[in-house]
């Protein structure tokens, strides 16, 4: 047999570091072994990745917070989904940090979308869309003044 077609007279321990649990398979063969890990690893792939996006999308900020610390931990989730493979565009993170406020940042939120219509003026004197970089420094420099 082929190094794909070892057979093991013992029995493989997988850990899975997740849940901190010892999973003892037996399995035949190399192959079997792998394929046992793939299977056992894409679905906590697919179930941490659904966990990361629910943490994102329900991450209210608590009214007196720091919004340097709740952009902080929006920021690491985005960047832990990133890490999976799964993409977090600007706009779905301006969403996610807008609707996270509290109801005493409504007024000045709306506010600043009113005043700018959504938009900035760039370097060279056109118009872009407001970049959530950019709601995260008006948001921090007002909650230090505030």
């Amino acid at each position: 047999m082929g190094p794909k077609g070892r057979t093991s007279t013992y029995p493989i321990g997988i850990v899975d570091w997740d849940s901190k649990m010892i999973h003892l398979l037996l399995v035949e063969t190399v192959k079997e072994m792998w394929d046992v890990l793939v299977a056992a690893k894409e679905s906590q792939g697919t179930m941490r990745v659904l966990t990361l996006r629910r943490r994102f999308f329900w991450s209210p900020m608590e009214e007196g917070a720091e919004m340097v610390a709740h952009i902080a931990v929006l920021s690491q989730v985005q960047s832990n989904i990133c890490l999976m493979g799964e993409k977090v565009n600007d706009d779905e993170f301006l969403a996610v940090l807008t609707t996270s406020l509290p109801e005493s940042w409504d007024m000045f939120v709306q506010a600043y979308f009113g005043a700018t219509n959504g938009v900035t003026m760039d370097p060279s004197g056109g118009m872009k869309k407001i970049t959530s970089q950019e709601l995260a420094t008006v948001l921090t420099d007002k909650d230090r003044h505030w």
